[in-house]
C-alpha cells in the first residue's frame, strides 16, 4: 500500500509516494498539483491514498530548496534492491554533491560497469525518485547537458536544476575546465 502527497518546491508541486519502508517514487515539478498527482498514480501503478507528507519530510524539502542537501539525502528510501544494476546507478547518484556534475561512462563505472554508460542512460531514465536521486546532474562527457527525459522531464528542468546548483551553463553545455575521471568540473 502507497501513499502519496504533493508538495510545493520552486519549481511547481512534486509528487511523492511512500510505504512503510520509505520513499518509492518521486515525479517532477508541474505548475498543476492535480496534475502531478495524476502523474503521481500512474507512475506507482497501484493504489495510491491521499496522504500528509510527514512534517519532517517537509522541512527537508524546504532545505534542500535553501540549498541543505542534508536532510533530504537521509530520507528513507523503499525498494531499491542494491545488487542489479539501476539501484546501483541510482544510489551512485547521491554521491555527487550538489553544484557538481558527472559523466555517464562516470557514473556506469560507479556502478561497476566501465562500459556501461548507455545502459547508465537507460537506467537514469527509469529512475523511480528523481531530485531525491539527482540524475540531473549526469550530463555527456562533451559537457553537453544530454537527456533529462524520464518521467515527463524535460531539458530545460534540468538546465534550471543544474544552474539553480550553481553550475554554469552555456548554449546547452557545462562550462568546464576539465574532465577528469569522468568527472566534469564546472568553471564556477
Amino acid at each position: 500500500m502507497w501513499t502519496g502527497a504533493t508538495h510545493p518546491t520552486l519549481w511547481g508541486h512534486v509528487g511523492i509516494a511512500w510505504n512503510h519502508e520509505g520513499i518509492g517514487f518521486t515525479v517532477l515539478p508541474s505548475p498543476d498539483p492535480a496534475l502531478t498527482w495524476d502523474r503521481l498514480c500512474s507512475h506507482v501503478r497501484a493504489k495510491v491514498l491521499k496522504g500528509s507528507l510527514p512534517a519532517s519530510w517537509r522541512e527537508a524539502w524546504r532545505c534542500w530548496e535553501r540549498g541543505d542537501e542534508g536532510p533530504l539525502c537521509c530520507l528513507p528510501l523503499a525498494g531499491l534492491e542494491k545488487r542489479s544494476f539501476q539501484p546501483r546507478i541510482w544510489l551512485a547518484l547521491r554521491t555527487i554533491p550538489r553544484g557538481q556534475v558527472r559523466s555517464y561512462s562516470w557514473i556506469a563505472a560507479r556502478a561497476g560497469s566501465p562500459q556501461g554508460a548507455r545502459a547508465a542512460g537507460q537506467a537514469l531514465a527509469a529512475n523511480p525518485l528523481p531530485l531525491l536521486l539527482p540524475c540531473h546532474r549526469i550530463v555527456r562527457a562533451s559537457g553537453q547537458l544530454g537527456g533529462f527525459s524520464g518521467r515527463w522531464g524535460r531539458v530545460e528542468l534540468k538546465e534550471q536544476l543544474l544552474t539553480w546548483e550553481g553550475v554554469q551553463i552555456k548554449n546547452g553545455r557545462v562550462k568546464f575546465n576539465c574532465i577528469e575521471d569522468g568527472a566534469v568540473h564546472s568553471d564556477g
